[in-house]
């Protein structure tokens, strides 16, 4: 059971050893970010040990003041880990860095960074300090294990988050009883509210050949529609002109009723109540499971909080496009022997959705509105489970239980290290790689937008969500491109896009991208350092294994050698994007920058090998 916040003494929290422990993570992903996207620069001392990082700044002083930190600079896309607190070194003398204000005011004078921007970034930061040092306390008061735990629950006790990403919990938004309510790791059960769209104002999505009418009852079942329909007659007005739809029960306190009061005088919005089954938050926040149902949806809501790096909208154009996307990889995977039979990849299809969307014409409807009333019922992986099968977050592959172990540690020992790792590499890259060779689609497979399905820890198969914005394609290398949804007929905004903007793209080289920065760079990365930090499995043996791996990946498709070769993961450097950079600068558009690629670095390393054995051989 979770610890109630009003019983939590927070100033007994905040003085713990865990708010340090919490200030430290943060302060080296910030400062591993900055240097690794080049938005500051550092002078790099060769030590024994590895690599001094020392950045210079000045104090209010205009004194000479120096952070530094030990670390190394990886063979994973050239990130940069610090394995030492974060020093500040300065007239008064040498001490553990504790401010992140400080920090920004010492070394950011002269890097351009806009002041609003920077100061709203140090609030993030400050939050997610507050927030995960709350977390993390109570993980290890309840004493939490990850392994053993089923999917749903680690959705909760996965609550590392983004591990690059700085300000990974901020959840700009949340008062900290909003936090406890509804964050995941708390576990709350909580229950969604219904409302009612008035047809006039609203846009639905299902799947081609469901109706909204049939679709509804199949989710919410005859007794409950009759009821909902009853409510709306009770303000006067007809159920037919009517969608229902869940909201987070956040949203509609904190945003819905204080920005649409006039949609709800009008009768736009009725309120219907709240829902008979509870449901629990997933990482993302804004996912909600169905604790009652299981086998159910999952409902992905729209959520005014900022978190990482954004707003948590539901634009309207993803909600209409979300069940054409999940209807078209679908097909895509039903018609590829590969995929269906071999790989048995899962799809959590998208498959309808319910949003606020005024026709462009209605020039009173509130802007405040758009992108906050929605919601995309997606498929629970439970259905999908064979019998001795179980599922996790791709990412709680690379978390730790409170003894420093990592989840996976029985996992390796029964089956052999490399052994369980060359499994896995085949297992979750080969869908992933075959997606983007056969079919000329690449999915943001990230995080937990992958999910690791094994039996006992040996890997089976892997199933893929979250499609309705992560999904490219350049249509020069679909394999039947007259599937392709014509996405300017679905919604009015994608007529107004060009290439690049949402999922076409001008040339295979940015789909190409997309696999590399979401699956090898975040996925595959983190478990990299994960497997070089605890087992000593260093980080060229591993990328030389997953280069291996995607060798036996072209020789068992010889068919598609020459799309393997065009596509060219090999590529010496790829571009990232930059997280932390888009937070601190006005500039429109991604930020990027160069990387080098590690599966060109061992592609590299083994042929000179190879070449300098057969040169001694001759």
């Amino acid at each position: 059971m979770s610890i109630p916040f009003e019983k939590m003494k927070v100033s007994e929290v905040i003085m713990s050893e865990v708010y340090v422990e919490v200030r430290r993570r943060i302060f080296r992903q910030l400062v591993e970010s900055l240097l690794f996207e080049k938005i500051v620069s550092a002078d790099e001392i060769e030590v024994e040990e590895g690599i001094l990082f020392r950045i210079q700044g000045v104090d209010g002083h205009q004194s000479s003041v120096t952070y530094e930190c030990l670390g190394r600079r990886s063979l994973t896309f050239g990130r940069i880990r610090l394995t030492e607190p974060m020093m500040r070194v300065a007239q008064e003398g040498f001490s553990e860095a504790e401010s992140f204000a400080l920090f920004f005011y010492e070394v950011g004078k002269n890097l351009g960074i806009n002041q609003e921007k920077q100061h709203t970034f140090i609030q993030e930061l400050e939050q997610t300090l507050l927030k995960d040092t709350l977390a993390q306390y109570k993980r290890r008061q309840q004493k939490a294990q990850l392994l053993g735990t089923s999917y749903d629950d680690l959705e909760g006790n996965v609550m590392d988050a983004h591990p690059y990403h700085p300000s990974y919990k901020s959840r700009i938004g949340f008062t900290l009883m909003d936090n406890e309510r509804y964050g995941p790791e708390s576990k709350n059960r909580l229950k969604p509210i219904w409302l009612a769209l008035h047809q006039d104002v609203a846009r639905v999505a299902v799947m081609e050949g469901e109706s909204y009418s049939s679709f509804l009852r199949s989710e919410l079942g005859e007794k409950v529609v009759r009821h909902y329909d009853t409510v709306v007659r009770s303000h006067g007005c007809d159920p037919q002109s009517y969608f229902y739809l869940p909201v987070h029960p956040w949203q509609w306190e904190n945003y819905i009723i204080p920005h649409g009061v006039d949609q709800i005088r009008k009768k736009h919005l009725i309120y219907l109540g709240v829902s008979e089954e509870d449901y629990s938050a997933q990482q993302s926040i804004r996912t909600l499971a169905n604790v009652t149902h299981p086998q159910k949806a999952y409902l992905k809501t729209a959520l005014h909080i900022v978190n990482t790096s954004s707003v948590r909208h539901l634009h309207p154009y993803s909600i209409a496009s979300a069940p054409v996307i999940s209807a078209w990889l679908e097909q895509m995977v039903q018609g590829d022997v590969y995929l269906r039979e071999e790989a048995r990849l899962v799809l959590l299809k998208e498959y309808a959705g319910v949003c606020y969307d005024p026709p462009s014409e209605c020039v009173v409807a509130p802007q405040a509105l758009y992108g906050a009333i929605g919601c995309i019922w997606r498929e629970s992986i439970h259905p999908y489970l064979e019998p001795g099968e179980e599922a996790i977050p791709f990412n709680a592959l690379y978390s730790r239980e409170l003894d420093g172990n990592p989840l996976i540690h029985s996992w390796v020992q029964k089956h052999g290290l490399e052994q369980w790792v060359r499994h896995l590499v085949r297992t979750c890259i080969w869908p992933v790689v075959h997606l983007l060779v056969a079919h000329g689609v690449a999915l943001e497979s990230h995080a937990q937008n992958m999910i690791f399905i094994h039996r006992e820890g040996k890997p089976e198969r892997v199933a893929l969500k979250d499609f309705h914005e992560g999904v490219e394609y350049y249509t020069g290398f679909l394999k039947e491109p007259q599937a392709c949804p014509d996405f300017s007929e679905i919604h009015d905004r994608y007529k107004q896009g060009a290439l690049n903007d949402f999922f076409e793209m001008e040339n295979i080289d940015l789909v190409r991208e997309m696999t590399l920065d979401a699956l090898f760079s975040m996925n595959l990365g983190e478990l990299s350092f994960l497997l070089a930090d605890f087992y000593r499995y260093e980080e060229d043996l591993f990328w030389s294994l997953v280069a291996e791996s995607l060798q036996e990946y072209a020789e068992a498709f010889p068919q598609l050698k020459a799309r393997f070769q065009e596509i060219n993961l090999f590529v010496p450097s790829c571009r990232l994007e930059q997280l932390t950079k888009r937070r601190l600068y006005t500039d429109e558009g991604l930020h990027l920058h160069e990387v080098p690629n590690p599966l060109y670095q061992v592609q590299e390393m083994f042929w000179c090998s190879v070449s300098t054995t057969n040169h001694k051989e001759n």
